[in-house]
């Protein structure tokens, strides 16, 4: 099975005018945080490094779970170039305006998969020592409690998708847009701090005949939470047709990495606009105390040599195996790896600040292409190895990695 978590896409379309002349910007520090808006939907650029007119750094939109690179940047003159690393590349040019009081913005367009010009723009805001809330949770008094625990959505992936849903049997909808089953990818969010989960839904729409509902599983990836829920139908007013699946769990997840999965999931829709994940969203809020206590995943450091593959077996429950090396910026990571059986095997790849970039689901073997990454600020990467079996929780394999 594939499981390839997925990291979602937003398209972002917006046209919002530009106030102010460019000044000589070839040395300008844009480290730090910036307010972005685009195709309504408000975010933050995080540029974490430079190093004269090359940086790199984050797309964040909370409000979708979307944490995703920001590569190959560069000022060039008064422009900006740089690139949002997703499956449908967006490749950012535009205008940068500074002025000597430290206000700085950019306007330009965007193409997405090589192709359109979608406006965008950004506003600086504060260097990353002034940003304290993108490093520590905001303390809370008493009269925030209830705010707290009103849920909103933790993760939707690819909203465009979701919305695609809500027209789900209109000839309006494009044929990029309509559905299929079942998913071809794994879909998956990242919590950073504890979260209740309180609703998790997903869409069904079989061919316009929905279906009687299943269950609902929340796994981490790495071991150490898998636990499954019947789901309950929710009906489409217009006719006696289940095509929403959804529970209540209502439970406490620790930080990490967790995959929803529908169960048959033969039922369960996807789209090319959910890039092949299966359409689900999950609902909460922040808490405190992790569900049942979940036992700490235990890691196991090897060394590695990019271009010498090495083997090993994950033989424990919780156990991540870890490999570290170094890459220069302008390089490309390539990593590969094959299970001995299918048993889940998985790589994620981190950056030198503990980011993960993406990863890899095992193969039957390492000559098939592995999956390569951009290097744009060099230093000390991982790979780090994990298996997801409910029988064995146990597998073997052979790891790749070669840096060029």
């Amino acid at each position: 099975m594939n499981r390839t978590v997925c990291h979602w896409l937003l398209a972002l379309i917006i046209a919002t005018p530009f106030i102010g002349s460019p000044t000589a910007a070839l040395g300008q520090d844009l480290r730090g945080t910036w307010s972005l808006v685009a195709n309504g939907h408000a975010g933050k650029l995080v540029i974490e490094d430079q190093e004269g007119p090359s940086f790199s750094g984050r797309f964040l939109f909370p409000q979708y779970g979307y944490d995703q690179p920001l590569i190959d940047g560069r000022i060039e003159g008064n422009t900006v170039v740089f690139t949002r690393d997703i499956p449908q590349v967006q490749v950012h040019s535009g205008v940068l305006s500074a002025s000597g009081e430290g206000s700085m913005s950019m306007v330009g367009t965007f193409t997405q998969s090589g192709s359109g010009a979608y406006s965008w723009n950004a506003t600086f805001e504060k260097r990353l020592d002034e940003e304290a809330e993108l490093t520590a949770a905001p303390t809370k008094d008493p009269g925030e409690t209830a705010l707290a625990r009103t849920s909103s959505v933790i993760f939707l992936n690819y909203p465009d998708a979701w919305k695609d849903t809500e027209m789900a049997g209109s000839p309006m909808l494009r044929a990029t847009a309509r559905f299929s089953e079942p998913p071809q990818s794994s879909t998956g969010f990242t919590l950073e701090n504890p979260h209740v989960v309180t609703r998790v839904t997903t869409f069904h729409w079989y061919g316009g005949n929905g279906a009687n509902p299943g269950s609902i599983q929340i796994v981490k990836m790495g071991g150490g939470y898998d636990k499954t829920w019947a789901a309950e139908g929710k009906r489409d007013p217009t006719k006696s047709t289940t095509f929403y699946w959804v529970i209540e769990p209502n439970v406490t997840l620790a930080p990490g990495t967790y995959y929803v999965n529908a169960i048959p999931k033969a039922t369960w829709s996807f789209n090319k606009r959910s890039n092949l994940c299966g359409i689900a969203k999950v609902e909460g809020y922040p808490g405190t105390d992790a569900d049942g206590g979940v036992p700490k995943t235990i890691v196991r450091e090897f060394p590695i040599t990019p271009g010498t593959p090495v083997s090993g077996t994950i033989d424990a429950e919780r156990l991540i195996h870890k490999y570290s090396f170094r890459a220069e910026a302008g390089q490309r990571i390539t990593i590969s790896v094959e299970a001995a059986k299918a048993l889940g095997v998985h790589a994620d790849l981190f950056s030198p600040k503990k980011k993960r970039l993406g990863g890899i689901t095992a193969r039957a073997t390492l000559k098939l292409p592995g999956k390569s990454f951009p290097v744009t600020s060099g230093g000390v990467f991982e790979v780090q190895i994990w298996v997801k079996n409910s029988d064995l929780k146990t597998g073997a394999y052979r790891l790749g990695i070669e840096v060029r």
